[in-house]
């Protein structure tokens, strides 16, 4: 598991699935999620077409999200606190991606993230 989706990989899933899209409608789409443009969609793309910002960055449930992976509500986010949610989430993430997340993310280096950085991050993914 790389935690992307190549664009093969995307145009092989819906050959098998019952969806009826162009190859030129399927191309658009991975031109329209891949912003960093190496034929490749990451987490922050895929979260970022998932959930429109106007409808979903609301104070109320920024708050919620953040309690989402701050499980032990320690008021800030732990690489263990990263793992525990994504593990609830069905994610298995391997310690590279904890640590690139954090390297990303992590803005003042305490290897914590702050509700701050938490909002930064998910405002930046948009």
């Amino acid at each position: 598991m790389s935690g992307t989706i190549e664009k093969s990989e995307l145009i092989q899933a819906v050959k098998e699935s019952s969806v009826e899209i162009s190859e030129e409608e399927l191309e658009q789409v991975v031109k329209q999620l891949d912003y960093d443009d190496n034929d490749m969609i990451n987490y922050h793309e895929f979260i970022s077409a998932c959930f429109p910002v106007e409808k979903y960055l609301t104070t109320e449930k920024l708050n919620a999200l953040f309690a989402k992976f701050d499980v032990d509500g320690s008021g800030e986010i732990t690489i263990s606190n990263l793992r525990d949610a994504f593990t609830k989430l069905g994610h298995e993430a391997t310690d590279e991606e904890l640590t690139e997340i954090f390297k990303e993310h992590d803005i003042d280096g305490n290897m914590k993230i702050s509700k701050d950085e938490f909002i930064q991050m998910l405002v930046n993914s948009f």
